[in-house]
């Protein structure tokens, strides 16, 4: 999809430390590890699904 090379940046919620991953990345993934504290980092995706693919939907439509 257009968006899945787009970059967010995750905090660890016990460290602070800053990871870069793309949001193809989090749509395939649920859970990370924190590469500094070893701290288990889980996602709810359950509300991103449906906006990431009408966001995509527009950027289409625009694109024509």
């Amino acid at each position: 999809m257009l968006l899945d090379k787009a970059e967010i940046t995750i905090k660890c919620p016990k460290c602070q430390r800053e990871t870069k991953k793309t949001l193809g990345w989090l749509k395939a993934n649920s859970r990370m590890s924190c590469d500094r504290c070893g701290a288990e980092i889980g996602f709810d995706k359950s509300g991103f699904t449906g906006p990431m693919k009408r966001i995509e939907d527009g950027l289409k439509r625009l694109g024509r």
